[in-house]
């Protein structure tokens, strides 16, 4: 699988004298890139468009997960305009979608290491996942993992489920 923009931004080697590195590279890379997107047609252009969306584009997340600490800068491009609390909002839920679904059809269900590629079938495939989570949920299992052990193994609870 090919890497992300910003992977590859990130193995572009750096060059700038230590004056120069207020910002990681490939960080003012994706923003030069996005503004030439946008319309930007020199460095003052890409400067500007810089500063009209830095606090709109970046967010900073710090805290602690299972014991450890970290620090995650993430990037998010949108031709919106909205207040830091609505993108928030949005962002949220991005990541409430993520969380809820799509590791859940990635983790739960191997769906990215499934060995079905051709015609409808992914497609498909796919959609009976989004089933099987939302019967789930429904019935108020909240961990698909959890759940999935317990009536793997007994189809009248199953097909109670369905019912």
């Amino acid at each position: 699988m090919s890497a992300n923009l910003i992977e590859q931004l990130k193995q572009v080697e750096d060059f700038r004298t230590t004056d120069g590195r207020r910002h990681p590279l490939w960080l003012v890379l994706l923003f030069v890139i996005m503004g030439i997107m946008n319309g930007a047609l020199g460095y003052r252009a890409c400067g500007d468009f810089v500063n009209r969306h830095q606090k709109e584009l970046k967010v900073e997340r710090v805290g602690t997960r299972k014991g450890k600490k970290y620090h995650e800068i993430i990037c998010y491009i949108s031709s919106l305009m909205r207040t830091a609390q609505e993108f928030a909002l949005g962002i949220r839920g991005h990541w409430g979608l993520e969380n809820r679904l799509h590791w859940v059809k990635d983790v739960v269900f191997k769906e990215d290491a499934s060995r079905i590629h051709k015609g409808n079938a992914p497609a498909n495939l796919s959609i009976v996942r989004a089933i099987a989570i939302n019967i789930f949920r429904q019935n108020g299992y909240d961990s698909v993992t959890t759940h999935q052990r317990f009536l793997s193994h007994d189809i009248d609870k199953l097909l109670l489920l369905v019912e």
